[in-house]
């Protein structure tokens, strides 16, 4: 309201063209905060006709380049910015230019080797207006290049980088910086130690010049590409929040809604309770609705879907329209969305749903127009969760397949388990579990169903450790699935309800947890699932075999009532005993390793039985079977209740467990035997994993020796590498000292080389290659150029009168007159003759030149030297002869000066005379 009234009173009686253009775009900016599209964007275009100002112009054309980002117009977007650009002298392609881009990367390669976060940050800030406009048209274009190719976005980054490496930084340089390193370095390259640097950068760079209008577009970002690889994704959500925040803020709605996405995505991916992600989504769709954010809201409506149909299956699965939602038409939208590294997103939620449902052919089929999307998802966290769950689909549907397409089915699923596994090292909060779970189903594939169930296993604890229920769910899935596959159906039940307890925690509904499980699965009450639990939970986590085998007797004889039980285990084609116990004994026995047909304590023909048949036996009482009365060891120990198990791995026994009670008849009743029978799958795969343990622990034991004395081999072999290379430091050292003496003293034999002994200026011969090159520089860059000779005036007549050793102290001191006057290190007095001197002034007119000789007239006037036999004046004088210019040669430069030396000396000495091409002679006395 008050832009309008103020339009209303002040436009009429407006003539200035600055203001005109400035009330219209506040116009404009109001229009476009509070949603009027078309309104807007007529005030936008009317500031654009009334504008005069090039850079009002330039900031109208920013406001409205971010106008049709919000709206998702990018192409029209990029034009404008296009358009804006030429105005200012600086071209930008129509498209993406593959060459142009790589010579700007290979200058930027070279220009940023050794740059860190402190140098960038200390760069100096523009003071070109012009340069500042283009920094700040090309950063607000590379939200828009982004939506329309990623190549062309990061090519407008790297010439924006090229600038401020030339001219400085600006408040709006932070985008080059973000989408050269946090984006293509480190989400499309993969150095992501790099993006995080630069992500770091640019977060400096907000705080450094307060920078309000990018500061939802660079938490946003930096978390996006960057910071996920390397920190947890919950704190990249907390980098999402502030974006979120500051978008509303600065009325930035385009990164607003992005960050909203991010989020609600981020929670579903790390497996947070269901119910919490669907508010904060609704929350979020509420907001964008709002501000008029509707294709970031169109996202969320998809991943909404997904979140319902994860808690209430819908019965019209595998596809999501139900309840109104009409999904061929929200795929319709989908493929008309400029951002497709968002619409991805759907089709990831997708392959999720449909995979935990058990529709794994329907999501085979999503995957592939899933994997349409990669090259626009890259970089980003969710790519790395449609890589996850395209490899669970394709373990799942692997058995549909064979010959070469099996091959390579299987070929792409280790592909996936070793980027996991690389993912996981850098960042094992948001991959570990992951890379154990796809493990896990590598194993099972090969027929390693022990290594399976180990990876399955600590998936279950990591995923734990970090929260994530998602996949906690999926790692016992898989377990029970595995445990039914070979027929351990209470293990299998186990992990099921272990299973269902975590859904509902998880936010899936009861009905739809139960549904999971229970066509693999029969059910039975018959004994006593906490026992079952136990039992498999203890036994799994031993390691060792003796404290395996310990636990394995004390478990038998606290769940079946068992007075002896007795373990055989197959060993190089026989059956050792290696674990007994009784509720006679004091402990329990193990690693006996007895052959069970050596010893007269165990029924052999039961045994043989089992080991024959492959089938248990129980007997109830050993009294009423005629085919064990006769048996010698049952009238010798009156054993009446037996039950004899056999271990079985693959088909084959691996071992027998053996359980006999002689006080009672019927005391392994059918519930413990199918204990124990559903417990054998378990026992065998544990005792195979401890003798698997036994050995490495042995090859480890032989590794380690092995490693100490290769240790003490190298401990010995750096003793004398150390001695010797102390003894080369002081023979370097040595060399050194020697170097710097030699480099001493060819440094004084130079300024001998080059100095004259008595005045301590530069000799005729360094006066003859100094001459030389300033003649050259100065006629390569067609600079001025003089040379002045200078003479003492009746010097012999002075040294005649007073001696030599007095001619001496005045050329001392001519020679300090001359250095307090000639200071320019491009400049250089010299000692030409005995009484002569001459001075190279370079780059120096016929005016400077003339200065010069006077202040050397001046100076030694001033110093009163006394020259009492001197016709010319009582005090010692200089004649001087000067010449301007650069002749053909160096002779020719030189005989010129001496000519006007000759003249000075005729026309009575104690002046200087310049020497004239044309009048041959110019005379100026001092």
């Amino acid at each position: 309201m008050y832009i309008i009234q103020a339009m209303k009173l002040l436009l009429p009686q407006i003539t200035d063209a600055h203001l005109r253009a400035e009330i219209l775009k506040e116009r404009a900016e109001c229009e476009h905060l509070c949603g009027q599209q078309s309104t807007a964007l007529n005030y936008y275009h009317q500031a654009l006709l009334v504008c005069s100002d090039a850079r009002q112009r330039t900031k109208i054309y920013e406001l409205l380049i971010k106008f049709h980002t919000d709206y998702g117009d990018f192409q029209i977007a990029f034009e404008t910015g296009r358009t804006a650009l030429s105005y200012l002298g600086f071209r930008v392609p129509a498209g993406f230019n593959p060459v142009n881009f790589l010579a700007d990367y290979l200058h930027l390669k070279y220009k940023l080797r050794g740059a860190t976060t402190e140098t960038l940050l200390a760069l100096p800030e523009v003071s070109e207006a012009c340069i500042r406009d283009q920094i700040l048209l090309l950063s607000a274009m590379q939200k828009v290049a982004y939506q329309i190719r990623p190549e062309l976005c990061v090519a407008l980054a790297a010439k924006q980088v090229r600038l401020c490496l030339r001219y400085g930084n600006t408040r709006e340089a932070v985008v080059g910086y973000m989408v050269f390193g946090v984006i293509f370095l480190g989400g499309v390259r993969g150095h992501a130690e790099a993006g995080c640097e630069y992500g770091r950068l640019s977060l400096a760079m907000l705080e450094r010049y307060n920078n309000q209008m990018q500061s939802a577009e660079v938490p946003f970002v930096y978390g996006y590409f960057a910071h996920s690889w390397l920190h947890p994704a919950s704190d990249t959500e907390r980098y999402w929040l502030r974006a979120f925040e500051q978008g509303l803020k600065v009325g930035d709605w385009f990164h607003a809604g992005c960050a909203a996405t991010g989020i609600v995505q981020s929670q579903l991916m790390r497996g947070q309770p269901l119910e919490q992600v669907l508010q904060q989504c609704n929350y979020y769709q509420a907001t964008l609705q709002r501000i008029g954010a509707f294709k970031h809201g169109q996202v969320l409506v998809g991943i909404r879907q997904a979140l319902l149909n994860l808690c209430h299956s819908s019965s019209s699965l595998p596809t999501f329209s139900h309840n109104g939602f009409d999904e061929r038409a929200y795929l319709n939208k989908l493929s008309q969305y400029g951002s497709r590294h968002f619409a991805h997103m759907y089709f990831i939620n997708k392959m999720w749903v449909l995979y935990f449902q058990g529709h794994y052919k329907a999501a085979a089929e999503v995957a592939l127009n899933s994997q349409g999307y990669m090259k626009d998802s890259q970089g980003m966290l969710h790519a790395t969760e449609h890589c996850f769950v395209h490899a669970l689909i394709l373990a799942q549907t692997l058995r549909s397949f064979d010959g070469l397409k099996r091959h390579w089915i299987h070929v792409r699923i280790k592909r996936y388990v070793r980027k996991f596994k690389c993912w996981a090292k850098s960042c094992p909060d948001n991959f570990l579990d992951r890379a154990q779970l796809l493990r896990g189903e590598l194993y099972r594939i090969a027929g390693r169903y022990g290594k399976a169930l180990e990876h399955y296993q600590e998936a279950c604890k990591t995923a734990e450790f970090y929260g994530h229920l998602n996949l906690q769910v999926l790692g016992h899935q898989l377990t029970e699935q595995l445990y039914a596959s070979q027929g351990q159906l209470l293990a299998a039940q186990c992990h099921q309800l272990e299973k269902r307890q975590l859904a509902e925690k998880w936010g899936v509904s009861r009905q739809n947890a139960q549904a999971q499980g229970s066509s693999r699965v029969r059910r039975t009450d018959q004994f006593d699932l906490d026992s079952l639990a136990k039992a498999v939970e203890v036994i799994s986590q031993e390691r060792r075999l003796p404290r395996l085998l310990e636990t394995l007797m004390s478990i038998l004889q606290e769940n079946t009532l068992a007075r002896r039980c007795v373990l055989m285990l197959q060993e190089d084609q026989q059956f050792l005993i290696q674990a007994e116990s009784s509720v006679e004994g004091v402990e329990t026995q193990v690693m006996q390793s007895q052959p069970y047909d050596q010893t007269d304590n165990l029924p052999r023909r039961v045994i043989n039985y089992v080991m024959a048949s492959h089938e248990p036996i129980l007997i109830d009482d050993a009294r009423h079977y005629d085919v064990f009365a006769n048996d010698p060891y049952f009238a010798r120990y009156q054993v009446l209740s037996v039950l004899c198990v056999p271990l079985m791995i693959h088909g084959q026994v691996k071992g027998i467990v053996y359980l006999e009670n002689d006080t009672a008849a019927g005391v392994f009743t059918q519930d413990r035997f199918a204990l124990l029978h559903y417990l054998g799958g378990q026992i065998a795969i544990s005792i195979e994993n401890a003798l698997v343990y036994q050995k490495l622990e042995q090859r480890v034991g032989e590794r380690t020796q092995d490693i100490e004395r290769q240790k003490e081999e190298l401990q010995n072999q750096y003793d004398t590498i150390r001695h010797l290379n102390q003894r080369l430091t002081e023979e370097n050292d040595e060399r050194k000292l020697a170097e710097k003496k030699l480099q001493d003293a060819n440094q004084q034999l130079q300024i001998l080389a080059t100095t004259d002994g008595l005045t301590g200026l530069s000799n005729r011969r360094h006066f003859n290659q100094f001459l030389t090159q300033q003649y050259l520089y100065c006629k390569r860059h067609e600079l001025p150029f003089s040379l002045l000779i200078c003479d003492l005036d009746e010097f012999k007549a002075y040294n005649d009168h007073y001696g030599h050793q007095a001619g001496d102290e005045c050329l001392i001191a001519v020679a300090e007159c001359f250095n307090s006057v000639v200071k320019r290190p491009s400049d250089l007095v010299a000692r030409y003759g005995g009484e002569e001197f001459a001075i190279i002034l370079s780059a120096t007119d016929r005016e400077g030149a003339v200065h010069i000789a006077e202040q050397i007239h001046q100076v030694i006037r001033q110093r009163d030297i006394v020259h009492v036999v001197s016709s010319v004046s009582p005090r010692v004088t200089m004649s001087i002869g000067l010449h301007v210019g650069l002749e053909s040669s160096i002779d020719q430069l030189i005989h010129c000066a001496d000519e006007a030396l000759y003249q000075a000396k005729r026309d009575g000495k104690n002046r200087t005379c310049v020497y004239h091409i044309k009048d041959n002679l110019h005379q100026q006395d001092i």
